[in-house]
């Protein structure tokens, strides 16, 4: 008996574990009563003879889900409620999967709830293993669990207190104000809260895992991390019914404009830009490649601005937040290629001919193609000395390129010849004999961030 209770006390879920399910790490008097609450249910699992099937691991997913779900309809947050409204209007059902009864209660807890949250950690867990297995979400032994968690709650119903600290948060007009505080919010409810799949956090670990032989993630490490961690929160989907987080979030505020602002959420992957204009308060922009849009650019959004003064290109991937477009990740600012060019006091017409002149010369000799693709830095080399005899590879390779694999070599009558490494095995093209479809399907959100 007291080997049993030593275990339960080491297995105990503390304040730590609570707050990570909250936006910001928020802390509220009622967190004592949710952290008992889920310590007694995990106290349930662990002593019924029937649900030693689960791992301890498992049963801490149970019973802190089960806890913050509580909180969550007990205090009228409105995660829950906005999954079900959207599962409603894309499938007819309250429920992915189950057909409600008469007697379920939308402004209160349901066994119905606790059966499809509890079925998807169980199948989310057989997953996250390798397993091939597709759980029945009418499993017996996943509803013994809804039906012993439903019981614990439902005593509790009456009793238990609301977060109102956590409630004004949520719903904050600040929101609409505040940009990193809004992402902030779609952060949380990507990653962290009690609803959020796993998926997102394991597909960002892939990525970065599989990057760590990149040279450019060595030399960027967490850049491209906190870029990565920044974009996946717009490119992808999150929770139990894979929609976004913005359009997660509209259906959850009750603030009319936050409500607006996060329906109109639009999003723009890295590119370059030039600038055209410039306040106190706003960048005008355009892409580099074309286009006649001109965006304004939230200076604000900017974790800093020094070093702006005199650039004319900037490099970054934007949201489109409150009537401005704001920086989502890293931003790099350049000057543009006319002035670099002109501070080697090499006249403008003579780069712009010298660039013509290698863009039509790759051209004869590669197939009438602009793009070549290369193993490596050596077979690179071996390429331009054949068609360059004249250079030394030190002046046609940087030497920061040396190590660097997978190159693609572009060229362009205004640009010349540009050299992009670490890309090849991601772009399928029949004239490219290096490209990996599941490096492709694996790392392609790279060339988005990097």
């Amino acid at each position: 008996m007291a080997s049993l209770h030593n275990n339960l006390l080491s297995n105990r879920i503390v304040q730590k574990d609570w707050i990570q399910l909250h936006p910001l790490k928020i802390q509220s008097p009622s967190d004592f009563y949710y952290i008992q609450l889920s310590n007694k249910i995990l106290f349930a699992l662990d002593k019924d003879k029937y649900t030693v099937v689960f791992a301890k691991n498992l049963k801490r997913q149970f019973a802190l889900t089960a806890a913050a779900y509580f909180e969550d309809v007990i205090s009228s947050i409105g995660l829950w409620r906005a999954i079900r409204q959207i599962n409603f209007k894309k499938q007819g059902r309250y429920i992915p999967f189950i057909n409600s009864t008469e007697d379920y209660q939308l402004d209160e807890i349901n066994p119905e709830d606790i059966q499809f949250l509890i079925w998807t950690l169980v199948q989310r867990n057989e997953l996250e293993q390798d397993k091939d297995t597709f759980i029945n979400i009418e499993n017996p032994i996943v509803s013994y669990v809804c039906i012993l968690i439903y019981e614990i709650l439902d005593a509790e119903y009456e009793n238990a207190p609301e977060n109102e600290v956590l409630y004004n948060v949520v719903h904050s007009a600040n929101l609409v104000s505040d940009y990193f505080l809004f992402r902030e919010f779609l952060k949380w409810l990507h990653y962290d809260s009690y609803l959020s799949c796993s998926y997102p956090k394991i597909k960002l670990q892939d990525e970065l895992e599989g990057s760590k032989t990149n040279q450019f993630y060595k030399e960027n490490k967490d850049v491209l991390k906190y870029t990565l961690i920044q974009s996946l929160i717009f490119t992808d989907t999150c929770s139990p019914i894979a929609i976004h987080a913005a359009k997660w979030l509209a259906e959850i505020v009750t603030d009319p404009l936050v409500k607006h602002i996060a329906q109109s959420i639009e999003y723009k992957p890295f590119a370059n830009y030039r600038i055209t204009d410039t306040n106190n308060k706003t960048l005008k922009i355009k892409l580099l490649d074309g286009g006649i849009d001109i965006f304004e650019l939230n200076l604000n959004s900017l974790t800093s601005t020094e070093g702006i003064k005199n650039k004319t290109l900037i490099s970054c991937a934007m949201t489109f937040f409150n009537g401005l477009w704001n920086v989502n990740g890293m931003a790099s600012f350049n000057e543009d290629d006319d002035l670099q060019a002109e501070s080697i006091d090499q006249p403008k017409s003579k780069m712009t001919e010298n660039s013509k002149l290698t863009y039509e010369f790759i051209l004869k000799k590669n197939k009438n193609s602009p793009v070549v693709y290369f193993r490596d830095a050596k077979e690179l080399s071996v390429f331009l000395l054949k068609h360059f005899p004249n250079s030394t590879k030190k002046e046609l390779i940087p030497s920061n390129m040396i190590s660097y694999r997978n190159i693609v070599a572009f060229t362009h009558p205004n640009f010349g010849l540009i050299m992009y490494p670490e890309l090849a095995e991601l772009i399928k093209d029949k004239n490219n004999p290096y490209y990996n479809k599941q490096s492709a399907t694996d790392h392609a959100i790279s060339i988005l961030c990097g």
